[in-house]
C-alpha cells in the first residue's frame, strides 16, 4: 500500500462561507478529518458519507489530544493510504502550529500540503467594521500570540518595539493574559486612552464585541464575561468603526439557531435566514437510500402481475418505482393493475409517468400491493382497512452520516442559543440521549420550539423543557416565527403545559 497524503487546511475564523474553494475540495474528498474546536462544524456537512471525522477538541489547558497524538495519528492514517485533511480554525500558518505537525511527516517521506485559510486577526476586525490598515489611522500591523507555552503562559515578546514601532496590534487568544498585555504597552510606551477592542467569536452571528482603552479594557471585558477563543484589537484604527460597521446591523445578528430534522425547501430558507445574519444549522437529517436493486424488492416487483391494485403513497415512491421497472426491463405495458393514490401530489407524479389513476373505488377484499417507503404510518393506516394489502418498500430515510456528530459540537460547544425540533429528529435525539451521548440538560438551557402537538409531547417524555410551538411545518411559518422573534399566540404552548 503506498503512502496517502495530508492537507493542512484553513477552515477561517468562523463563518463556514469564508473557506476557500481548495479547502472546500479538500474536505470533499478526504477520507480521514481531524478537526480542531474553533471548525465550525457546519463545514463538516462536506465531508464524504464514508469519511471519518477525529475531533481534536482543543480548549485551553484541556486537549481531547495532545499534539503529540495528533502528529501520530496523521502519520498512522497516512501510511494506510488515506486522504487526511487536518482541519484548523483560521489559517494554518498563523499560530496554528501547522510547522509542528507538518514537520512530524518529514522523516516517514509522506507528502503533504498547505492550503491557506482567512486569518481571524484580519477577519474579525472587518466583521467588526475595522480595517487593519488604512492610510489616516493605521499604516503598520502586527499580529502577536497572546499566550505562549512557558510555565506562566505570559507571551515573550519586545513590548519597546510593540508599544512604539506598530500602529495597529491584534492578539490571539489574549484574553487570559489580557491584564498583562495592557500594563506591559502603557510600561513601554503606548499611550494609555489608545483604544481597544476585543472581538469575540468573530465572524459568528454571535460576535460579541467590547470597546475600551489599554486603561479601561480589562474591567470592561470582565463585566461582559469575555473568554477565547477572541481577537484583541489595539490602536487608533478602532476609531473607524463607528462609519464602517456592517455586520451586527443585519436583522438576525446575534442569532445562532439549530434546526434538527429534515425541513422542505430548508436551502431556501437557510440562505434567507444567512443573508439577514443569523448562523443556522441543520442537524440530526436525513437522506433517502434507495432499495429497488434489493432481493426482495427485486421478487415483488416482477410478480406485481398478481395484484388487482396498487396504491402510490407518494412521488418518491412513484419515480423509484419506475426507476426500478426501467432496470428490470419490465414493460409498463403487462401490468395490468389499477392504479390508486393516497394525495394530489402522487397523482401528479404518476402522470408525468404517463399513468392516471383510476377513478373507480377501490376494492378493499382484492390483493393490492402498496407502494411506499419503509417505516411508513399510512400503509399502517391502510392495512387496518384492506384484507390483503403487500407492502413494497422503495426507499427509507436514514440518518446523514455525520449529521449526529455536528449536532454533538454545536450542543457541546455552545454554538447555538435556539434550537427547532421536528418530528423526524426525535429518534435520533432519543438515541443520542440514551447513549448519554447528549445531556438534556444542555438541551434546556437553550430556546426550544417545537414543531407540531405531537413533537411536543415526545420532547417532554425526553425531559426538554418547550418555549414555543408552531402548529404550521412548513419552512414559510417557520422563518416567520425567526424573523418575528415570537410564535403568535393561537402557535404558542408555555412551559407549564409540557413540564410537571
Amino acid at each position: 500500500m503506498g503512502l496517502g497524503k495530508v492537507y493542512f487546511v484553513g477552515a477561517g475564523p468562523g463563518d463556514d462561507q469564508l473557506i476557500t474553494l481548495k479547502g472546500l475540495a479538500c474536505i470533499k474528498s478526504a477520507d480521514i478529518i481531524l478537526y480542531d474546536r474553533l471548525v465550525n462544524p457546519k463545514l463538516l456537512e462536506n465531508a464524504r458519507d464514508e469519511a471519518k471525522l477525529v475531533y481534536c477538541g482543543k480548549l485551553p489547558h484541556q486537549h481531547l489530544k495532545n499534539q503529540e497524538t495528533i502528529n501520530q495519528l496523521l502519520i498512522q492514517y497516512a501510511k494506510q493510504g488515506k486522504v487526511v485533511v487536518r482541519l484548523k480554525g483560521g489559517d494554518p500558518g498563523v499560530f496554528g502550529r501547522v510547522g509542528e505537525e507538518a514537520s512530524s511527516l518529514s522523516p516517514y517521506k509522506i507528502p503533504y500540503e498547505i492550503i491557506p485559510g482567512i486569518t481571524s486577526g484580519m477577519a474579525a476586525p472587518l466583521y467588526a467594521g475595522i480595517p487593519v490598515t488604512h492610510r489616516d489611522f493605521g499604516t503598520s500591523f502586527a499580529v502577536v500570540t497572546g499566550h505562549d507555552k512557558s510555565a506562566d503562559g505570559k507571551p515573550k515578546i519586545n513590548w519597546k518595539s510593540l508599544a512604539t514601532g506598530i500602529d495597529t496590534l491584534a492578539f490571539y487568544m489574549g484574553v487570559s493574559n489580557l491584564p498583562y498585555i495592557c500594563k506591559s504597552l502603557m510600561d513601554h510606551g503606548r499611550d494609555k486612552a489608545t483604544p481597544v477592542i476585543i472581538i469575540q467569536w468573530g465572524t459568528y452571528s454571535r460576535q460579541k464585541v467590547v470597546e475600551g482603552t489599554l486603561e479601561t479594557i480589562v474591567e470592561k471585558a470582565a463585566e461582559r464575561n469575555i473568554t477565547n477563543p477572541a481577537i484583541t484589537l489595539i490602536g487608533d484604527i478602532i476609531k473607524i468603526r463607528d462609519k464602517v460597521k456592517w455586520f451586527e446591523n443585519r436583522r438576525l445578528a446575534g442569532r445562532s439557531i439549530a434546526i434538527a430534522g429534515d425541513i422542505d425547501n430548508n436551502e431556501k430558507l437557510f440562505m434567507n435566514l444567512k443573508s439577514e445574519g443569523a448562523d443556522v444549522f441543520n442537524v440530526l437529517t436525513t437522506k433517502i437510500h434507495s432499495r429497488i436493486t434489493e432481493q426482495g424488492f427485486t421478487t415483488e416487483i416482477e410478480n406485481i402481475a398478481q395484484y388487482k391494485q396498487v396504491i402510490f403513497s407518494s412521488p418518491i415512491a412513484v419515480d423509484y418505482f419506475f426507476k426500478a421497472l426501467f432496470d428490470l426491463e419490465i414493460d409498463i405495458r403487462s401490468i395490468h393493475s389499477k392504479f390508486f393514490h393516497t394525495n394530489e401530489k402522487t397523482k401528479e407524479a404518476l402522470k408525468r409517468h404517463g399513468c392516471f389513476v383510476s377513478t373507480e373505488k377501490m376494492n378493499k377484499l382484492e390483493p393490492t400491493l402498496f407502494i411506499t417507503g419503509c417505516h411508513s404510518k399510512l400503509f399502517n393506516e391502510y392495512k387496518k382497512q384492506f384484507i390483503n394489502l403487500v407492502p413494497l418498500f422503495t426507499h427509507e430515510q436514514r440518518l446523514c452520516n455525520h449529521t449526529l456528530e455536528i449536532f454533538q459540537r454545536i450542543i457541546e460547544n455552545k454554538h447555538v442559543s435556539e434550537i427547532i425540533f421536528t418530528e423526524s429528529s426525535i429518534e435520533p435525539l432519543k438515541n443520542l440521549i440514551q447513549t448519554g451521548k447528549i445531556n438534556p440538560f444542555e438541551i434546556c438551557k437553550l430556546t426550544v420550539t417545537s414543531i407540531g402537538k405531537g413533537t411536543s409531547l415526545r420532547l417532554q417524555q425526553l425531559g426538554i423543557k418547550v418555549s414555543k410551538q408552531i402548529d404550521k411545518p412548513t419552512s414559510i411559518t417557520l422563518e416567520e416565527a425567526i424573523f418575528n422573534s415570537i410564535v403568535g399566540e393561537s402557535e404558542m404552548v408555555h412551559h407549564s403545559e409540557f413540564v410537571r
